[in-house]
């Protein structure tokens, strides 16, 4: 029993967590990986994008087909629910944002556009696209279940980025951060 006592407690449930399993929240704070992702599914269901419904979906055909084994599949879900992410979120501020310039299709274009009307800096279109892009090939030298695990940590990491960023762009008229 000691040894569980020096365990941090989950910041969600309040129940110890391992530091090997564990995940942190946006203040830095352990918590199980099945705490964090709930959070994200609930943030997911409340943003008001129009996909959502998809977005969830990719995160849990990720998170299964992680678990089953299959990890190709596993890394483009993960690819699919960033893409997902990308697109509802420049489509919704293309609808509601009233900005010159023009949306266009595809996830490298539209990471450009987010950057074009003010949701991102240039420096996050560089990690959007670099998250991105290392969501979409193969890594030589990394095994295909280290890769399926890395995208689905910078998924969630990004996806809840996003989602974060996308509740504040809303609230915020769909312009600019100060």
């Amino acid at each position: 029993m000691a040894a569980q006592s020096a365990l941090p407690m989950c910041g969600i449930c309040d129940k110890p967590v391992s530091l090997e399993t564990s995940k942190a929240d946006e203040k830095g704070v352990a918590v199980h990986e099945g705490c964090y992702v709930l959070t994200i599914i609930r943030a997911g269901e409340t943003c008001g994008l129009p996909n959502s419904a998809t977005f969830l979906q990719h995160l849990t055909d990720a998170r299964s087909l992680y678990a089953e084994g299959k990890y190709h599949s596993s890394l483009n879900e993960s690819r699919k629910l960033i893409e997902t992410l990308i697109d509802g979120i420049s489509t919704e501020t293309n609808l509601h944002g009233n900005h010159s310039t023009k949306l266009a299709s595809g996830a490298i274009n539209q990471i450009e556009y987010l950057k074009n009307v003010n949701f991102s800096t240039f420096s996050e279109q560089s990690e959007f696209l670099s998250v991105w892009c290392s969501l979409c090939g193969s890594h030589h030298g990394v095994s295909e279940r280290e890769q399926a695990r890395l995208g689905l940590a910078l998924a969630l990491e990004f996806g809840q980025l996003l989602l974060l960023k996308f509740s504040n762009w809303k609230a915020n008229g769909y312009r600019g951060f100060n």
